[in-house]
């Protein structure tokens, strides 16, 4: 079963910090990498590189809870998945590109609707046309958000799971129900806030520091950036192991459930054969009794009674007059013997 958001969020925030500290990597090399992964996806000949390293080091920190660089790259050594990488990036970046023409020739003409109606009306400022404005933004948004929580598990399911592009997009739906796609939505939005709350802060005291003396300002800029830099690939990393875990209790989850329908529609196939056979058992029965038949039973079952109480009784009688013979035999007997000694 799949947790609550807070959950994911919380294991990949202690796990990245507590794989930083176990690993023999200092923070100097993977803020480096983590930055030349952000540079190096731009690239589409090198997007699957650094997106399979990126899930590797989160699967690596969250199993062994340290961080090696030994095995971020071997995943680029199968021809597949580097194609299918490649594949979905472009038909990804062409979803975007067609979704953002398409809303924004939708804008355009919306927002000169807009301004039209606020002349035919003689309002003194644009109000519709800015109105029409903010939904197109609105739009847009909503599209962005929609494009990065579906097609977000697919990489993740190319390469931990081995699956193809068309498996993974097929597969893909199956694990993005209504539930799971707000608690991946939720995970987004915190990381995202708290990558947006460290530049913010951080650029406040740089902004702080130019009202005070632009020296300071100079200093207070490359001590903040570099601050910036060193968190950075902290959050990004905390993001990566939250959601591998996550998705990784997804796939468990959509596993046990096949196994709990494969057992049910077996049970069922069995019941359904042994309906089968009682069935042809009473198909093989008459389907209409003759009465005749059932009197005729009747009476041989009456006779076989009679027969059974009689005969006891005739026993009884056999042994009474094999006694009564043998009992007049014996006094023949006497008789016999009793002229012979008169005589």
């Amino acid at each position: 079963m799949t947790k609550q958001a807070t959950k994911y969020i919380k294991m990949g925030v202690s796990q990245s910090k507590k794989s930083l500290k176990e690993s023999d990597i200092s923070i100097v090399k993977f803020s480096v990498f983590y930055f030349l992964s952000i540079f190096g996806k731009l690239i589409l000949f090198l997007y699957p590189l650094f997106v399979f390293a990126d899930y590797s080091i989160a699967k690596e920190s969250h199993a062994e809870q340290k961080i090696t660089f030994k095995n971020i790259l071997k995943d680029s050594d199968h021809p597949k998945k580097y194609f299918y990488a490649i594949l979905y990036i472009s038909i990804k970046s062409l979803l975007i590109i067609l979704g953002t023409l398409l809303i924004g020739g939708l804008a355009f003409g919306l927002i000169q609707l807009g301004m039209f109606l606020d002349e035919y009306f003689l309002l003194e400022r644009y109000y519709i046309a800015l109105f029409f404005q903010f939904v197109s933004i609105t739009l847009l948004v909503i599209f962005f958000v929609y494009v990065s929580l579906y097609l977000s598990p697919i990489i993740y399911l190319i390469q931990s799971r081995g699956f193809s592009f068309s498996e993974a997009f097929n597969y893909n739906s199956k694990m993005l129900n209504s539930q799971n796609k707000v608690k991946l939505l939720l995970i987004q939005l915190f990381y995202l806030l708290l990558l947006l709350l460290n530049i913010t802060v951080l650029g406040s005291v740089v902004l702080f520091m130019l009202f005070i003396s632009f020296p300071l300002f100079i200093v207070m800029s490359i001590i903040m950036g570099l601050i910036l830099i060193l968190r950075l690939p902290r959050i990004f990393m905390s993001y990566s192991i939250s959601k591998v875990v996550f998705f990784d209790d997804i796939v468990e989850e959509l596993k046990f459930n096949a196994i709990e329908e494969n057992d049910d529609s077996s049970t069922l196939d069995n019941m359904a054969s042994k309906e089968k056979v009682l069935l042809k058992l009473f198909e093989d029965l008459p389907e209409t009794i003759d009465p005749e038949e059932t009197k005729q039973n009747d009476s041989l079952d009456e006779k076989l009674d009679a027969s059974k109480e009689e005969a006891p009784k005739a026993a009884q009688k056999k042994a009474t007059e094999s006694k009564e013979k043998s009992s007049e035999t014996i006094k023949d007997e006497s008789e016999t013997s009793n002229v012979k000694e008169e005589s």
